[in-house]
């Protein structure tokens, strides 16, 4: 066997293509550069002369080669080995990788295909056999290299561990894929991580259970189907005993067609328990504006009108997900479907009722009369009601995401024990919903090692760190912390309050935006000319008939509109819609 033991200069060191590792660095890669530094390499690399120039190719070593460059060193000592074959050297180099403990999972995976990739049939028995790893740990590792590059890399960087991908390779249908990977993005908005247990939870009611079918499975042909878990279930099931379908748009389009039919419909669970008229899909997110929940204090808000109205109505439906369960639940754990109105963006049929009942009511307490002269639109109009009831909440709530924060960021606190103190208080009473969770947002910013993913730090270890902060980041902390609570954990009132605290003035500061435009008909942005005086100004007239060509304003596309909001010079500054401007005060007034 040619081996040679001696001393190679760092500069005539190759690294080898075919190495696993991409990574060095870490707390273990810099102890290991400081032991370089003091001591040098203590174990040899193993190598081979390349080209007869001098220079040499690494077997394996990787890691010391890069901490003797780290740390400045111009020799290491090397086993050289002329006697090995390409195939020879890649058997070396990966098995003595796969033996190291600090290879990273993804790399492990990786160097798994590389291997069988390279090696072809009978692969995996055999690195199995040379490594003592079991044959299908090795497939299944490499079996998840299928996924998106991008989910790899959060594996990689330690955001998704391997049970998180052992479960989304079971989705095989992209829509279905995309669906998963959102949910995913939701918690992370959260500061939330999201369980093994959870996600293959989620999965599972994605992949319905063919034994809860509505229909009958034996005439929709669900029982021969490749989507059947139980022809998959080797592959892509191995820990669910459940019969379930993998792609969850046939079996909804089959559900969907079981409960079409009135007969159905008229005998199904939904309809006896919640006496809706109708029934629509879940699809996977909480509070998204297409619907109105019936199921809290709405319906007492309103009273009769709700009883006429809403359960004659085609609209009022019933939420279900794909396994028949109508128990979704929202971020605050809240069921939240059982009954909602799909009319219009929403829910706005319902919640006009709720407006206009609130409205009647305070009217009725204050003597106030129900008309309201203020606003009065262009002379032969008629007012008419908000199209979208939500949208003043919306652009007041835009405008304080921009103002409120600017203000916090520049206040200065005082006493670095109290703020300490305050700090430690703000954070562990916002710790406790999916929305606002202060603790983990703390530990994430100071490094804290979960031992699992939900795990936050104790309340003894949130005081131990903060007591090390000084001054400066004391005050950064409370400040970005009092902006997380107040946008996050807090009401639009309360958010309005604390805007006139800071000298935020609503009616003065608010213009419109691109979001604001792009949200509005026509007709509405014809609405809000008229109402804040825009459409009086000169420069407004001017440019209609000079840039736009037209002597009337109703004449206009909605983008001439926009460009006359945009281009015309006219300062928008504090001309508000009364919508935006519908907050109410301490006391009840508006």
């Amino acid at each position: 066997m040619g081996v040679e033991n001696r001393l190679i200069e760092v500069v005539n060191l190759e690294m080898n293509p075919f190495n696993p590792r991409t990574k060095y660095e870490g707390r273990k890669f810099d102890e290991l550069v400081a032991s370089v530094r003091q001591h040098g390499v203590l174990q040899p690399i193993m190598v081979r002369p390349l080209n007869g120039d001098g220079k040499f190719q690494i077997i394996f070593g990787h890691r010391r080669y890069m901490a003797a460059k780290a740390a400045d060193r111009e020799h290491v000592p090397a086993m050289i080995r002329t006697d090995l074959s390409e195939d020879d050297v890649f058997d070396l180099m990966t098995i003595e990788n796969l033996q190291r403990e600090d290879l990273g999972e993804l790399e492990e995976a990786k160097s798994f295909k590389a291997y069988i990739d390279r090696k072809g049939k009978g692969a995996v028995e055999y690195l199995a056999e040379r490594t003592g790893i079991h044959p299908g740990y090795i497939r299944r590792r490499v079996a998840v290299l299928e996924l998106p590059e991008n989910i790899l890399e959060k594996w990689g960087n330690g955001e998704l561990v391997y049970g998180h991908l052992e479960q989304m390779i079971r989705v095989r249908d992209k829509k279905e894929f995309k669906d998963v990977a959102n949910w995913l993005t939701d918690f992370s908005r959260y500061n939330r991580s999201v369980s093994v247990k959870d996600l293959k939870r989620h999965i599972d009611d994605l992949a319905p259970s063919l034994g809860q079918a509505l229909f009958d499975i034996t005439a929709a042909g669900c029982v021969k189907c490749g989507h059947n878990s139980d022809v998959q279930r080797q592959l892509f099931d191995v820990d669910n005993h459940k019969t379930v379908c993998h792609k969850p748009a046939c079996f909804k389009q089959k559900t969907n067609n079981w409960l079409s039919i009135p007969e159905n419909w008229k005998n199904s669970v939904f309809h006896k328990k919640y006496h809706t008229n109708g029934f629509l899909f879940y699809d996977g997110t909480f509070h998204n504006g297409r619907h109105h929940n019936l199921d809290y204090e709405d319906k007492k808000t309103v009273g009769e009108a709700y009883k006429k109205k809403c359960k004659s109505c085609e609209n009022y439906v019933t939420v279900i997900t794909l396994s028949g369960s109508v128990s979704v639940k929202d971020e605050d754990n809240h069921v939240y479907s059982k009954r909602a109105c799909f009319k219009g963006d929403s829910g706005a049929c319902f919640k006009s009722l709720v407006i206009a009942a609130a409205k009647e009511k305070q009217q009725k307490q204050s003597g106030a009369s129900a008309g309201d002269p203020a606003g009065a639109p262009e002379p032969g109009e008629t007012p008419a009601a908000p199209r979208v009831t939500w949208h003043g909440d919306y652009f007041r709530e835009r405008f304080y995401e921009k103002a409120l924060p600017d203000r916090i960021a520049a206040l200065d606190p005082a006493f670095l024990q109290v703020r300490r103190l305050t700090l430690f208080s703000i954070i562990i009473s916002n710790s406790t919903s999916y929305q606002l969770n202060l603790k983990g947002w703390f530990g994430d910013l100071v490094g804290y090692v979960r031992e699992d993913e939900w795990s936050h730090m104790t309340d003894h270890e949130l005081l131990e760190h903060i007591k090390t902060l000084d001054a400066g980041r004391v005050d950064e902390l409370l400040r970005e912390a009092s902006i997380q609570v107040l946008m996050k954990g807090s009401t639009s009132q309360a958010r309005h309050l604390a805007a006139q605290y800071f000298g935020i003035d609503l009616a003065a500061e608010w213009s419109p935006d691109e979001e604001f435009y792009a949200k509005k008909t026509k007709d509405e942005l014809l609405q809000y000319g008229w109402k804040t005086g825009v459409f009086d100004e000169p420069a407004a007239k001017s440019f209609l008939e000079k840039e736009i060509g037209q002597k009337e304003y109703k004449h206009c596309k909605k983008s001439d509109l926009v460009r006359i909001f945009t281009e015309s010079g006219v300062n928008l500054a504090g001309r508000v819609p009364a919508e935006v401007l519908n907050i109410k005060e301490p006391g009840g007034a508006e």
